[in-house]
């Protein structure tokens, strides 16, 4: 087998991938169920929230005919896959959109590994993860984006960051793609480039938001830094609608689009099927995605929600001061307690608070020693936002 570099072997996709590296994966026997019809994969791979043991893995598979696929997926120290460390298969269908999520356990701390998947003789392309590490670093370099319209230009900034070879992660603080139709906002830029949304209506069905995801994941700059290195994601507004928040949102006409709350829960179904996130413990609201990443004893890295359970209808300025509604003080008080009790024990041991990261989508700011987020364009409302600023 011809070795390959890791920038070669990232720069290789679909069929080339399969056809270098398939007498490597011949050898992994993970029971996966015989499959014989033809697949593709066509919107890349991915990975995410690592800790210092696990990482999720992801892709997408497309079958020719309708039903379900077995997906086999591998880990590997090296990356020509000679050093294999775990392995499995996925059933997948439909019912999630033939998405392929895995959280990879047994993993060892700050340690790079190389992952795939495959269904019969046809392989994904690889990607490259790396656990957090335990202790004992000094520096984390992540790059930092937002706000990625399709119609609105290419993604050169995905393409630069597939290139460096020194990042451990990538943040994405929310706006992962934008829900607006081919007429709206950036829709006729679009046009004029060729990048028009599909479907080509706000998406506002669990189809729509599938179709969505779907396309800026065909992205070749975005499937190359989802390649390089792990996503920790977390969500704003635009990956359900503008300026939502708990009970509806400003881009949410319930008289021709629905019940606020089907379309919110089918917007949160879409995202966790096709982002590398891990789900939500059990017991918790879907839309509850904030948690919590150790960097080792450098750095807390805090993802919060801010919209969808943590923010109630924006608020003007005469009304600023008036008292909030219990729900949104109750999920102020939650932010408040996971923060602050981590803030309180980091304290004990020497970590001050200003070495904490936290990443709130609504602010779509990070905030260190010294420093305050910035805003941004638009308000935060309620009482949630002062939980964060406490701890800050």
């Amino acid at each position: 087998m011809t070795k390959l570099t890791r920038r070669g072997l990232f720069a290789i996709g679909g069929a080339g991938f399969a056809a270098s590296a398939c007498s490597s994966m011949q050898f992994l026997n993970t029971g996966a169920p015989s499959y014989d019809g033809a697949v593709a994969f066509e919107h890349g791979v991915a990975s995410g929230d690592p800790l210092s043991d696990r990482v999720v893995i992801w892709t997408r598979v497309t079958p020719a005919a309708e039903g379900p696929v077995p997906v086999s997926w591998g880990v590997s120290k090296t990356p020509d896959f000679s050093n294999a460390v775990a392995r499995g298969y996925v059933m997948t269908g439909a019912e999630r959109d033939y998405t392929v999520k895995v959280d990879v356990e047994g993993l060892e701390p700050g340690t790079t590994y190389y992952y795939w998947f495959w269904t019969g003789e046809t392989a994904s392309r690889s990607g490259r993860t790396k656990t957090l590490p335990a202790s004992g670093i000094e520096d984390f370099k992540m790059a930092v984006v937002s706000c990625s319209n399709w119609p609105f230009g290419f993604f050169n900034a995905y393409r630069e960051i597939a290139k460096r070879e020194d990042i451990d992660a990538v943040i994405h603080l929310g706006d992962y793609f934008y829900e607006y139709g081919a007429n709206g906002y950036g829709g006729q830029v679009g046009e004029q480039l060729g990048r028009v949304h599909e479907p080509r209506h706000e998406t506002v069905t669990l189809a729509d938001y599938r179709i969505r995801h779907a396309q800026y994941k065909s992205d070749p700059d975005l499937q190359a830094a989802h390649v390089a290195a792990p996503w920790f994601c977390t969500w704003d507004d635009h990956e359900s609608t503008n300026n939502s928040y708990r009970t509806g949102a400003e881009n949410h006409q319930p008289d021709t689009e629905g019940e606020w709350t089907q379309r919110k829960a089918e917007a949160v179904q879409a995202y966790l099927e096709w982002m590398p996130v891990r789900d939500p413990v059990a017991g918790r609201a879907r839309e509850a995605i904030y948690r919590k990443f150790d960097i080792g004893d450098l750095a807390t890295l805090f993802l919060l929600e801010s919209r969808l359970i943590g923010r109630s209808d924006e608020i003007t300025y005469d009304e600023i001061g008036l008292a909030a509604d219990a729900d949104a003080m109750a999920v102020a008080q939650q932010v408040k307690q996971r923060i602050g009790a981590h803030d309180a024990g980091a304290g004990a041991g020497g970590m001050a608070c200003g070495r904490l990261l936290a990443v709130d989508a609504g602010r779509q700011a990070l905030a260190g020693p010294g420093q305050s987020g910035d805003d941004g364009e638009g308000a935060q409302s309620g009482p949630a936002r002062g939980a964060e600023r406490e701890c800050l």
